[in-house]
């Protein structure tokens, strides 16, 4: 169903400047597209939206979507739409709860409309149930169930939400939330399709994050850029007895240069022999190689996941009234389309 594993679990970060201090003392909002396959993706799916902190209680958090957004609202009540990872603090100790024993399940949003984190009608309920599996901590393992519900709205875009197009709101704080527990670590890790972006036109996609902290009155701001589309577009021809490989990789309109392409090719469509080229400062690859039958094709690139943006991703303005401390931007995974020389 597309859905990717925990996210922060296997991610690897790279730091851009300014790199980040730890403990992360304000939230990070971090929004991870799923692998795209084919040359031209005018949708990208979404596999995972969250954020992770590691000081302070963070007691509410809305996640608005940029336009270009579409979320599926009508899943019916039960339906899994996603494996949830959670990691939190409690009784002293630090709880994970593994993916495998977790679920993403949609609710029937009449059932809330009396909600004292968000009251009032919802398009769709997402409800994050888990119990913990592994305790980092030397005490007995507490019984903490989850039962956490993500609101989920389409909103009208102005000034107030970014010019956004829907929200997903989440409190954790009682009755939604454990008692005493503080959250250090929530994805909603998406089944393919649930949550898709379609931009207009080329550049970045912003995700914006406003979280309350349990003892202060401001809020703040965290960023989540998504640059898109990403194309990986491929083009061979034969010449005697060898084929020339060219390609153009670009990620929102812009080229991507100094990046590692893996090409696959063979004479069946296994592709079994690999050789590797790399982008140059246009975002082109060439490479040659020999063939004596009819060569099938496939190109692949996958670039560092998440990049720390905070200076360059925080412009003014903010809707939070501390301002935009964070942000990140995601890399991207994609495969071209297969082509045939024959």
């Amino acid at each position: 169903m597309g859905r990717i594993a925990l996210a922060f679990a296997s991610v690897a970060i790279l730091a851009a400047a300014p790199s980040p201090q730890k403990p992360y003392l304000h939230p990070r909002l971090f929004v991870l597209p799923i692998g795209l396959q084919g040359s031209v993706n005018p949708v990208q799916p979404i596999g995972s939206i969250g954020f992770e902190r590691d000081v302070d209680a963070t007691t509410g958090a809305v996640v608005y979507a940029p336009q270009g957004t579409s979320v599926r609202l009508d899943e019916p009540p039960g339906t899994v739409v996603g494996v949830p990872g959670v990691r939190l603090e409690v009784a002293g100790t630090t709880l994970a709860y593994n993916p495998l024993h977790t679920g993403l399940f949609a609710a029937d949003p009449a059932a809330y409309a009396h909600s004292t984190c968000s009251p009032g009608p919802h398009a769709a309920v997402w409800v994050v149930r888990a119990t913990p599996t592994k305790n980092f901590g030397t005490e007995p393992t507490p019984n903490v169930p989850l039962a956490l519900p993500i609101y989920v709205d389409a909103v009208t875009p102005s000034a107030a939400d970014g010019f956004s197009a829907y929200a997903f709101r989440m409190c954790f704080t009682p009755p939604d939330w454990p008692a005493g527990a503080v959250v250090r670590r929530i994805s909603l890790n998406l089944d393919r399709g649930i949550v898709n972006e379609t931009p207009a036109g080329s550049g970045p996609q912003v995700w914006r994050a406003i979280f309350t902290t349990a003892g202060s009155a401001e809020t703040v701001e965290s960023r989540a850029i998504l640059l898109l589309p990403v194309d990986l577009t491929l083009r061979a021809e034969q010449h005697a007895r060898q084929i020339a490989l060219t390609g153009t990789l670009t990620q929102g309109g812009e080229p991507v240069a100094g990046q590692t392409v893996l090409v696959v090719y063979g004479s069946t469509t296994a592709m079994k022999r690999r050789a590797i080229a790399r982008t140059n400062g246009q975002g082109r690859l060439t490479l040659t190689f020999a063939a004596t039958a009819t060569t099938w094709l496939r190109a692949s690139a996958s670039n560092v996941p998440l990049s720390y943006v905070d200076q360059s991703g925080c412009a003014a303005p903010s809707l939070a009234s501390g301002g935009c401390l964070t942000a990140t931007r995601a890399g991207f995974v994609i495969t071209s389309s297969r082509i045939r020389v024959p």
